[in-house]
């Protein structure tokens, strides 16, 4: 695995492909990386074991945009294909990089099939002029996008540590979880998935819980010291 970071909080993103196409990522991956761009790429394979699917799925929660390396192989690869259904189930802005045609014979996935591609193809598209359209389609929207990725990775690790109130959205954070969420609403590309409306709700339930009871807190340290005020009154 390689992630390349240029700055502080570069954008993110996660490359699917097969392994057949390594030259071709190597040279990807280091145009992101002249862009600023930071890329979670699995170069040797991630070796099966329980652990697999969990880095996995920490990689693809942690980006910003999930890039799909389109080849023959790529299509054939059941690894890709559920990587693939992983960016889609965290909603991630899926690009497709078409780096070669597939073969006519092949299905495409239908997230694949409905998405604008970045055409990249060997002898075919110049990769020079047409990386700077790869950056462009990646920063879109990106406000909104690294909000979704920080608010999922949050939701994720909560869920992971059984719900643990101590790991809601609090104060500003909170406001900010409520305004990301709000603005989704404003764009049909913009989805919020259930975990992260749950993880708000619930963060801005618990934090009116903490208020009805620091708020019965007070009153009852008001009213004890009435009475201890009344009773010393009493006493002289």
């Amino acid at each position: 695995m390689e992630e390349k970071n240029n700055g502080s909080r570069n954008i993110r993103i996660f490359i699917s492909y097969s392994r057949k196409n390594k030259a071709f990522v190597r040279k990807l991956n280091g145009a992101m990386e002249e862009a600023g761009i930071s890329s979670w790429v699995d170069w040797e394979g991630i070796p099966l074991s329980s652990d697999w699917m969990a880095e996995i799925t920490s990689a693809i929660q942690s980006a910003d945009a999930f890039i799909f390396v389109i080849s023959p192989d790529s299509l054939r690869s059941q690894f890709c294909m559920d990587e693939l259904e992983l960016g889609i189930k965290f909603n991630k802005k899926i690009i497709p990089v078409l780096y070669m045609e597939p073969d006519k014979e092949q299905k495409m996935h239908p997230k694949l099939g409905s998405t604008h591609w970045v055409h990249l193809r060997t002898k075919k598209d110049d990769f020079k002029a047409t990386i700077p359209k790869l950056v462009e389609a990646i920063q879109t929207d990106l406000g909104w996008v690294q909000e979704h990725t920080r608010l999922l990775q949050r939701a994720a690790e909560w869920e992971h540590k059984k719900r643990n109130k101590s790991y809601l959205l609090q104060g500003s954070d909170l406001e900010e979880g409520e305004r990301w969420m709000t603005e989704s609403t404003k764009d049909a590309a913009r989805v919020v998935i259930p975990i992260q409306a749950e993880y708000i709700s619930t963060s801005r339930k618990e934090a009116v819980q903490r208020q009805r009871n620091l708020t019965i807190g007070v009153g009852a340290a008001l009213v004890l010291s009435i009475f201890l005020g009344i009773f010393a009154f009493i006493q002289r």
